[in-house]
């Protein structure tokens, strides 16, 4: 069976043409085509805020994977990231903001990975729509992080310990 992963990534835009646009290329991408990766995305819309804290909506896909082998030189797994790459070159080319989130959780207890990218640099802050990045970045670490559970099955009937540990009886 081998090692497995959950992961989420997130990628999104403050555009939905420009989302288009992206996913329109990222479609041809052979190791998409060959994986069939873009029937693992699914599309949503945050709507801008209306205490105006972020006055633009937010157009990603989420793809979800539960028990998968996650290794980077997976084709399957590098046409899922593929969409980061792209994100840069539209950014480089067009400026068009993006934000790209990478969430992992493995079945060791430690093995966790998160990974965040705008590509937005100190160079690029000064770039109109630069902000909008950070501002999806922030978003997505806010609606996908890693948690671990802790599950307790004690089975006692807390009413009684409690009645029992007011009257001081020791059990």
């Amino acid at each position: 069976m081998g090692y497995r992963s959950q992961v989420h990534l997130l990628f999104g835009m403050s555009s939905k043409s420009h989302l288009r646009e992206l996913v329109s290329v990222y479609q041809m991408l052979p190791a998409v085509q060959k994986h069939e990766t873009m029937k693992e995305w699914e599309y949503y819309v945050e709507e801008k805020c209306e205490d105006m804290s972020r006055n633009f909506d937010i157009h990603y896909l989420h793809c979800h994977g539960h028990e998968w082998k996650w290794y980077d030189n997976y084709e399957d797994v590098q046409g899922l990231q593929a969409i980061e790459d792209l994100g840069k070159k539209f950014w480089s080319e067009r400026r068009f903001p993006f934000a790209y989130r990478l969430v992992r959780t493995g079945e060791d207890s430690g093995d966790v990975e998160e990974y965040d990218n705008t590509t937005v640099t100190d160079e690029d802050t000064n770039m109109p729509d630069s902000e909008d990045a950070e501002t999806m970045s922030e978003f997505f670490r806010e609606i996908i992080y890693p948690y671990h559970n802790i599950e307790v099955n004690i089975n006692k009937d807390v009413s009684e310990s409690l009645t029992k540990l007011e009257e001081g009886e020791t059990k």
